[in-house]
C-alpha cells in the first residue's frame, strides 16, 4: 500500500529557500537545470527540467536543460521531439558557464550529474543521494522526481502559459518511474495525489502516445537487428 500521506511534502521554509534563491538571482545570469547522465535523462528527469524551465520563464527568467549521455530510448526521444525539449551539453557549459547564476540538479545527485558543477538546489527522490553542504537540498522518498516538482510549484502557485503541456509532461514523468503507479513499495501519497490532479489537466492523446504509443526510432531496429544477427541473448531499452 502506499505511504500514508504525511502533512505536506514541501514545507513553507522549503518553498521560502526555493524563492529566495530565485529571486536573489541577477537579472543578466541564466539558470541551468541539470540531469543525471548515467543512464541519459528518462522522462521523469526530463519533465521536471521542462516544468522548472517553463516556470521559470514565466517570470522572466532564461535558462537551459544540460543533459548527458547518447539519448537513444524511444519512449525520451518521443518527450524531446513532442514537447520541444531543448538540450545543452557539457562543451556547451564550459564556453558559457559564466552566463549562469543559478544550478538546479532535476532527478540526480552531484556524481552523476550531466555537468560538472557545485548545484544551489537538488530535487531528487533517490534517498541515498548525498546531502550537499550549503545546497538546499530537497530529497525526498516518493516514487518520481515530478512529484516533487509539481507539489513545489503548485505550493508556489506557479502559473503556466501552456499548462496542459506541462500537466502532461510531469502525469507522463510519475507514470514511467512508477511503472503506471504499480511500485507498491515506492509510490506514496503523494505520488497519488499529483497523478490524479494532473491527469484532469493532461493532453489526454498525447498523454497516451508518450506513455504507450511512442515512435520507435530506426536505431532501435538497427540495435535490435545486430542483437538478432550475433544472438545475443537480451537487448535493453528501458531505464535502470
Amino acid at each position: 500500500m502506499p505511504e500514508k500521506l504525511q502533512k505536506q511534502l514541501i514545507s513553507d521554509d522549503e518553498v521560502r529557500q526555493v524563492l529566495e534563491k530565485i529571486n536573489s538571482l541577477p537579472k543578466d545570469k541564466r539558470v541551468a537545470l541539470v540531469v543525471h547522465k548515467n543512464p541519459p535523462p528518462d522522462p521523469d528527469a526530463l519533465a521536471s527540467a521542462l516544468a522548472w524551465q517553463m516556470a521559470l520563464d514565466d517570470r522572466g527568467i532564461k535558462s537551459d536543460i544540460f543533459s548527458g549521455g547518447a539519448i537513444s530510448h524511444p519512449q525520451n526521444i518521443a518527450m524531446i521531439n513532442c514537447l520541444k525539449i531543448e538540450l545543452r551539453d557539457e562543451k556547451y557549459w564550459e564556453r558559457n558557464s559564466n552566463n549562469y547564476g543559478l544550478v538546479i540538479f532535476c532527478d540526480t545527485c552531484h556524481n552523476n550529474a550531466a555537468i560538472n558543477v557545485r548545484p544551489d538546489i537538488i530535487f531528487d527522490h533517490h534517498m541515498n543521494s548525498p546531502i550537499i553542504d550549503g545546497c538546499l537540498n530537497l530529497i525526498k522518498k516518493v516514487g518520481a522526481n515530478s512529484t516533487i516538482v509539481y507539489h513545489l510549484l503548485k505550493k508556489i502557485g506557479a502559473e503556466f502559459s501552456h499548462p496542459s503541456l506541462i500537466a502532461t509532461a510531469l502525469a507522463v514523468g510519475i507514470d514511467t518511474d512508477t511503472k503506471s503507479l504499480a511500485k507498491v513499495d515506492e509510490v506514496t501519497e503523494f505520488d497519488l495525489s499529483a497523478h490524479r490532479e494532473l491527469l484532469s489537466l493532461v493532453d489526454y492523446a498525447l498523454f497516451k502516445h508518450l506513455t504507450e504509443r511512442f515512435e520507435v526510432t530506426r536505431g532501435f531496429f538497427k540495435c535490435l537487428k545486430m542483437a538478432l544477427s550475433e544472438n545475443i541473448d537480451a537487448i535493453f531499452v528501458g531505464s535502470m
